[in-house]
């Protein structure tokens, strides 16, 4: 059966939240997991401020990706917050071509997403280029 994307709306979250739980999780530990929470993303999906979209294959749900669109002065941004999930290969190029066709539908004049090294590569593989690099100052003080 071949993989199919859907935006879960607001009123299907609670459904939806009790299998993408775990994914969400788990992204948060590989990436941004100190500077949210799962609750933080979930009120923020609830509350239309964030989209979640369901990469799934058949019944079953093997990934998801959290968006969030942003005014700034110079237009529309489309911020791709969260990609996690299994079997990268088999999904990542078609949501990176959504993503990219949904930027374009919504008028964006870019995209961005903050990943670890591996996303990273795996991006550049599919035509995203790097803007910026994220430093931590970790020394036990914060």
């Amino acid at each position: 059966m071949p993989l199919s994307v859907s935006r879960v709306a607001p009123v299907n979250l609670d459904f939806v939240w009790r299998e993408v739980a775990p994914m969400v999780e788990r992204g948060l530990r590989h990436g941004a997991g100190d500077s949210t929470s799962p609750a933080e993303l979930r009120a923020a999906i609830a509350t239309g401020k964030m989209e979640l979209w369901a990469v799934a294959d058949g019944g079953d749900i093997v990934a998801i990706v959290v968006l969030r669109v942003v005014s700034r002065v110079k237009g529309v941004a489309l911020l791709v917050s969260l990609v996690a999930g299994r079997d990268f290969d088999s999904w990542g190029q078609m949501i990176s071509d959504l993503v990219a066709d949904y930027a374009e539908l919504i008028g964006a004049y870019t995209v961005e997403a903050t990943a670890r090294k591996g996303m990273a590569k795996w991006l550049a593989q599919m035509g995203w280029r790097q803007k910026a690099i994220v430093m931590e100052l970790d020394n036990g003080r914060f």
